[in-house]
């Protein structure tokens, strides 16, 4: 892409807290040889042939409108576990009041608008935001300005779950504090 276009080509996460990927899970010795360099470059060369693909259809112009908001939420954290790895001091995050603050930022340029969202989103959550969003072409950057780790739908917070997500969650309320202040999309 860099090659094609010039500059400099960034890779965003998206909403994939509750993705994992195939190979990992069958291949946590890499055995395969899935986790390599050469996979990544591999991985990273079709997404750059599709953003080339894109960029052809282009429309380009001189008049460009940029429109920024941002705001800072302020979360509870209700998760004992993560209480608890702030008191050992492993986790040596700041709370205002108890309050996990971040930052999401809406980025309006024209007719694509960019929606930030600090920490690993559940896919479905940012189906959600997507839903929400006006713009013609939308674009949804996680764990960006900060990572408040994973944040889960609240029908979704199954504390028996054999997993990271709920230990490593601020609480089921993350996603419902974070949307109620998200800038106006």
């Amino acid at each position: 892409l860099e090659r094609e276009r010039g500059g400099m080509a960034i890779y965003f996460n998206g909403a994939q807290g509750d993705v994992y990927p195939r190979q990992t899970v069958e291949d946590h010795d890499d055995e395969k040889g899935l986790r390599t360099f050469e996979e990544a470059e591999a991985v990273g060369s079709a997404i750059a042939k599709a953003a080339l693909e894109a960029l052809a259809k282009a429309k380009l112009t001189a008049d460009v409108t940029i429109d920024v908001q941002v705001t800072y939420p302020e979360v509870a954290v209700d998760n004992l576990m993560m209480k608890i790895g702030r008191l050992l001091r492993r986790i040596p995050r700041r709370l205002y009041k108890g309050r996990a603050r971040s930052e999401t930022w809406v980025v309006k340029i024209n007719d694509a608008q960019i929606v930030t969202l600090p920490g690993q989103f559940f896919c479905r959550l940012g189906l959600e935001v997507k839903e929400q969003m006006k713009g013609t072409y939308k674009f949804l950057f996680g764990l960006t300005g900060d990572d408040l780790v994973y944040v889960l739908p609240p029908d979704e917070w199954d504390p028996t779950r054999k997993g990271e997500e709920e230990p490593l969650s601020l609480g089921i309320n993350t996603w419902p504090a974070i949307k109620e202040q998200l800038p106006p999309l």
